[in-house]
């Protein structure tokens, strides 16, 4: 979830009067649960953000939308009391299926396009000459001031850089994180600590995020 959303929520929550405690009790997920939310760590499910819209009194469009925070409260006048609040988190549950597949079908249609953004920035990064950026800069810094190493590490940045790009390509931002070249961002880091400062060690400890990485992204809900 992008932090435009995350903040959103963040914002309804305190002007509804509740605690990250008690939304999840409302609406049946741990703390941490909101915590992350709100953080822009992890995106509530669909029965989760249904419940949102319900407690809020707000529309998904508002929710996943352009609007902010301010102006869903100013315009739609946003006035939840705690018994209202149940009453409506119950009428979520309690919906009729024909209403409920509507509603699921309109949130899976702005989730797919606030997918969108991804890719869309991915293009971008492909269209953008960085091969060309790279090659040129080395040459400048090697004709200009005679240092050829290792200024070489330059030319590891254009297969991370590109790999960059097409993992924003990706439809799922699991599938993104598993694409980008976090093996590559080791090695060329690892590199430069070590010719640089001349500290291999302990800049080997490096590469044992990359397997924690995989971890935590796999793991990720």
């Amino acid at each position: 979830m992008n932090l435009f959303t995350a903040n959103k929520l963040t914002a309804l929550r305190k002007h509804n009067g509740l605690s990250q405690e008690s939304l999840a009790e409302k609406i049946g997920v741990s703390r941490q649960a909101v915590s992350k939310w709100e953080r822009g760590e992890a995106s509530p499910d669909t029965e989760n953000i249904l419940a949102l819209s319900k407690l809020y009194c707000v529309s998904l469009d508002d929710i996943l939308g352009d609007k902010t925070a301010e102006e869903i409260i100013r315009d739609q006048e946003i006035i939840t009391a705690p018994a209202e609040n149940e009453n409506a988190l119950y009428s979520t549950k309690k919906s009729e299926p024909k209403e409920a597949a509507e509603q699921n079908k309109q949130l899976a249609e702005i989730l797919k396009n606030e997918m969108k953004d991804l890719p869309a920035f991915g293009k971008k990064l492909l269209k953008f000459p960085f091969f060309l950026v790279a090659i040129i800069g080395y040459l400048a810094i090697g004709f200009s001031i005679k240092v050829w190493h290792p200024t070489w590490l330059i030319f590891l940045t254009i297969p991370a850089y590109y790999i960059t790009a097409l993992a924003f390509l990706q439809k799922t931002e699991k599938k993104m994180l598993l694409t980008l070249p976090v093996y590559l961002y080791a090695v060329i880091i690892f590199l430069v600590i070590g010719l640089l400062l001349n500290l291999w060690h302990p800049a080997w400890l490096i590469f044992l995020c990359i397997p924690l990485y995989y971890w935590l992204v796999l793991t990720k809900k």
